[in-house]
């Protein structure tokens, strides 16, 4: 069974967690540099972990009512748009760096076991 998600699911959703570890430090730098304060910028980041704990049963009753793979698809185009956006308007970089968050809460929560 490992075998049969290792590719598909696994490298993604690592890759994608590699990733976004990567950019927290920079939308923190981004948020002082745009004039929030060290405190504020760090409420950035507080708030994903706990937006994550209050949003983890809704989105689990999401995915079962429209199923493991396309609540991958729809979490993965999200996130995709999300980094994007954040990419072409660098102000919007430490706010919407956070709906990638989000939307890498369906994975783990996807797997098929």
């Amino acid at each position: 069974m490992l075998k049969l998600i290792f590719w598909p699911v696994l490298v993604p959703s690592f890759l994608f967690a590699a990733g976004f570890g990567a950019v927290v430090p920079i939308q923190i730098l981004a948020a002082i540099r745009l004039g929030a304060s060290p405190e504020l910028a760090s409420l950035l980041v507080a708030a994903s972990g706990v937006l994550a704990l209050f949003c983890t049963v809704p989105v689990g009753a999401t995915i079962d009512r429209v199923g493991d793979k396309r609540a991958m698809t729809l979490a993965t185009l999200s996130a995709a748009g999300a980094l994007t956006l954040s990419l072409q308007s660098p102000w919007l970089c430490p706010w919407l760096g956070h709906c990638g968050s989000t939307f890498s809460l369906i994975w783990p929560e996807s797997l098929p076991l």
